[in-house]
């Protein structure tokens, strides 16, 4: 199964909201081309603008957003004013054994999980450097 990035479902978010990338760019807060090169290298984004697409985008499914799970969309209540998370596949007590409850907590650890590895992926870029500056001084 080939995992699919986030920068992909953000794709898919704003192709669904007719909207240019810079324009959810915009909408979000965040620098220009943010966005357009987490798409365009497939790669990840800072927690902190996942955390801002979710707050501005209730009726996206955070569970989906994060880790592909479930359906993009809330289900819209009868009256179609509001989302209801009740009507979610993902919803805690489903039948399906693989979904994962929506909760605060479940968003929260699922953040600082990628905050974690973005530290680490961080840390073992500048030990990287360090190794390429030193090899470069040895070279010369």
């Amino acid at each position: 199964m080939q995992e699919s990035h986030i920068s992909s479902r953000i794709k898919q978010i704003i192709d669904y909201k007719k909207m240019s990338i810079r324009a959810f760019e915009i909408q979000i807060g965040c620098s220009n081309g943010v966005i357009a090169r987490a798409i365009a290298n497939n790669t990840d984004i800072q927690s902190k603008w996942v955390t801002k697409i979710i707050e501005l985008n209730e009726d996206i499914n955070p569970t989906w957003l994060l880790i592909g799970k479930g359906d993009m969309l809330y289900a819209p209540n009868p009256n179609g004013d509001s989302y209801d998370t009740a009507n979610d596949s993902n919803k805690a007590g489903s039948d399906n054994s693989d979904d994962i409850p929506i909760n605060k907590k479940v968003l929260e650890d699922i953040i600082i999980e990628y905050q974690t590895i973005m530290r680490d992926m961080r840390h073992e870029i500048q030990m990287l450097r360090k190794k390429i500056n030193s090899l470069e001084q040895k070279n010369n």
